[in-house]
């Protein structure tokens, strides 16, 4: 009896195909609203967004693991 065989040699596997790469080049869609560019921001406004900030968060934003701590209660801290 013949046995068949089910894999492929190493050197088979590792073949190198010469494809063309896939263009990266794409159209985001544009709507109502929308726009190529970020929108620019005075220095005034982004002065005053900074100050109103500092006034919510007077010792700085809140790390990742302080959000976590505030969010789980203390029915799950071990």
């Amino acid at each position: 009896m013949e046995q068949k065989k089910y894999t492929k040699h190493s050197a088979e596997s590792s073949v190198i195909h010469d494809r063309p790469l896939p263009s990266l080049d794409f159209e985001l869609p544009v709507g109502e609203g929308l726009s190529r560019v970020p929108p620019r921001v005075s220095i005034p406004r982004m002065m005053e967004h900074n100050r109103k900030l500092r006034e919510m968060f007077p010792h700085g934003l809140p790390t990742a693991k302080e959000r976590w701590d505030a969010k789980r209660g203390e029915a799950f801290r071990l």
